[in-house]
């Protein structure tokens, strides 16, 4: 319970950054992180949301995400294919 306070309150701390002031590497960054505390929340639509808006989706923060995404979603298969793409 603990937990998901201190990675909702992170979260919270992530959407105060306005984004439009970012170079795309930051704006990657921010989103790589807020996508990987959705994810510890479980909150795997918001996740999705995230991952649309990555700048570089040739990344392995990128594919990291859309590999627990599919594996999520019980599409084992592709989530090993994008995951491999991370290494």
């Amino acid at each position: 319970m603990q937990l998901n306070l201190q990675f909702s309150t992170a979260y919270k701390i992530y959407e105060s950054i306005d984004s439009k002031e970012l170079f795309d590497n930051e704006k990657q960054k921010l989103l790589i992180n807020k996508g990987f505390i959705l994810l510890q929340l479980g909150a795997l639509n918001q996740v999705k949301q995230v991952a649309s808006g990555f700048p570089n989706k040739n990344c392995p923060g990128y594919f990291i995400i859309e590999g627990v995404i599919e594996e999520k979603s019980l599409n084992i298969k592709k989530a090993s294919q994008i995951t491999q793409k991370a290494l």
